[in-house]
This record gives C-alpha cells, structure tokens and sequence, in this order.
C-alpha cells in the first residue's frame, strides 16, 4: 500500500517542473501526472465560502480538527505558537490551527491548519493559483491546489465532505505542498471514510 505522500509529493516536482516549461504567451494550468486540473477557473476576489449547512449525518459530524494532527506532528515542520492549537469556525467550516512561531526573528513560518468541511467534496476545492490537481489512493479521493506560499490538500470522505490540511507563511508553494503532504499522511488514518 503506497501512502498518499507518495502519491501526492511527485505532484508538486512535476507540477513544478511543468509551470517552468510554460512560455509567458500560452494560457491554462499544466497537467501533472496524468491528472488533470479543475476546469472551473481561478476565482477573482476572495474565496468562496460554502453556503449549505453543514450536514449533521456526515462521517465527520462531531469531529474535532484538532483530534486529526498531534501538535508533535506539525512541529516537525516548524516551532508553533505556544497555547496552539486554536479551534474556531470559518464560515461552516470548523477549523484547528496551529500558527507558526518565529520567535524573535523575522523569518517565515509555517502555519497549519485543518478544516473539516460537510459540505463540499474533493470536486469543490477552489484554486489557489497553480491548478487543482485531482487522485485517488485506496478508494479515498484527493486534491491538491498550490498557490503563493501555501498549499491545500483536501482529503476526500464523501462526495460533499472532506478534510482540508493546509499549509501557508512559506517561501513557495512547493515547501508547502512538502509539508502538507507529509502531514496528510499522518491525519488520513484518522480521517473516516464515507
């Protein structure tokens, strides 16, 4: 059985390696690994926020964020803020975040958050700039979205649920999308499956 780090972290260098190769000239995101990008386009302006109420019969009805990550599996990423995490609602989604701490320096720090979302799917995952890139490991589904200095990888449940684990406060998406994928393989056990 791979796990989804090895599914997903491929992803980031090709899709890396592919933005690259695009000239100034030519439009659309590139595909990488076979998978193919969401074909809604980039939204302008703020993200969307989902408006349907949560569904209380969702496999993650009742789950705390916060249960999917240990505070020792984010700080091998990066030091946090101590009292972290914080656990808060974001329009219906019910959020943990654990916020990066550069102590008395200046230098960027991760900041990880999971978002437990009932109502929106893998399908649903916006696009944070560099495509959404879609794949399926053991029957569970994926998406990875990249954008400047973060990355979000949702993890699939239900057709309208998921668990997003996102990363942000890094130099480039692609340490992002590393951080991220390492950390989704230590939330997906603990993630239901619908």
């Amino acid at each position: 059985m791979r796990s989804a780090r090895a599914v997903l972290l491929p992803l980031v260098t090709l899709a890396v390696v592919t933005a690259s190769a695009c000239s100034e000239r030519e439009s659309g995101t590139p595909e990488a690994n076979g998978m193919s990008p969401s074909s809604t386009p980039p939204a302008a302006g703020p993200p969307s926020t989902d408006v349907s109420a949560p569904n209380d019969t969702s496999p993650l009805a009742g789950i705390d964020p916060c249960s999917l990550l240990t505070t020792a599996e984010v700080e091998k990423h990066g030091a946090v803020q101590e009292g972290a995490p914080e656990n808060k609602t974001v329009g219906t989604a019910t959020v943990c975040t654990w916020p990066g701490d550069a102590g008395d320096s200046a230098a960027l720090v991760p900041t990880t958050s999971v978002a437990i979302r009932q109502n929106a799917g893998v399908q649903d995952v916006n696009d944070k700039g560099s495509g959404v890139q879609h794949t399926e490991e053991d029957g569970r589904k994926y998406a990875r979205s990249p954008g400047p200095g973060g990355c979000v990888i949702a993890i699939g449940v239900t057709t309208a649920s998921r668990v997003d684990v996102v990363v942000s406060g890094t130099e480039t998406a692609d340490q992002a999308c590393q951080i991220a994928n390492s950390l989704v393989e230590a939330a997906e056990p603990n993630v239901p499956r619908g």
